[in-house]
């Protein structure tokens, strides 16, 4: 049902594929930002881009929630090509902010602001139904007790 969905809405999958470059890019950059908050220069941005994507790539295998411990531990190696040494530390710590914590907080704030703005109803009794229905697909959401 959902192939055929995006199949039909091939501009909601283009906005969504631009949408992802955008994030991934602007992810990829924020040890670009951090290194020029140094004042460093020496290093290329792709340079620096190329190291946050090993840095990605790694912490994408560890199965622990945040990559917690792997994630630092390669921005350390990969990013001490690039920092000196009296400085990687608060690097580490200030992408860490920026790459966990901050998205973190900031979705609490979106999720809050929702909340806040929708109307008190649990979910089990909106009336929304998912637009696959017309499609053989089952309505997302239900009436309290009903299926």
């Amino acid at each position: 049902d959902l192939f055929k969905y995006m199949s039909r809405h091939k501009l909601h999958l283009a906005k969504m594929s631009l949408i992802t470059v955008v994030q991934l890019t602007v992810y990829f950059l924020i040890g670009n930002v951090i290194y020029l908050a140094f004042h460093l220069d020496g290093a290329s941005t792709l340079k620096l881009v190329t190291a946050q994507a090993f840095v990605l790539m790694i912490a994408a295998f560890i199965p622990v929630p945040g990559a917690l411990g792997a994630a630092e531990g390669s921005f350390y190696i990969f990013f001490s090509l690039f920092f000196p040494h009296e400085k990687i530390n608060a690097a580490i710590l200030l992408w860490r902010l920026m790459t966990f914590y901050l998205p973190i907080a900031v979705g609490l704030v979106f999720t809050l602001v929702e909340k806040r703005k929708s109307s008190n109803l649990p979910i089990e009794m909106s009336p929304v139904e998912d637009e696959l229905a017309g499609t053989g697909g089952e309505p997302i959401f239900h009436e309290k007790g009903k299926r």
